[in-house]
């Protein structure tokens, strides 16, 4: 198989706020608001950053786990804390 001429593209490369706002608004809510779309762009484009900043991280499969799990600690009327869990 030939290889392409151009470099892999990601994904968020090739989003665009407007595009999406125009293509995606009317489906969900119909057409949007004039007062709106300023700040509604800027979120857009807030999230894409975001959305940046989480694809750079490069992590392999037992690097850690995405999916922080809260585990409440029951303590008895004055029992502390283990010393792993404590502020300092």
């Amino acid at each position: 198989m030939p290889k392409s001429p151009f470099p892999p593209r990601h994904p968020l490369d090739a989003f665009d706020a407007e595009t999406y706002l125009d293509l995606l608004a009317p489906v969900i809510i119909g057409v949007p608001d004039d007062a709106y779309r300023e700040g509604v762009l800027a979120n857009l484009q807030t999230a894409k950053l975001m959305a940046e900043k989480v694809f750079a991280v490069s992590l392999t499969a037992d690097a850690c786990d995405l999916a922080g799990v809260f585990a409440p600690i029951a303590l008895a009327d004055g029992q502390a804390l283990p010393e792993s869990c404590s502020d300092e």
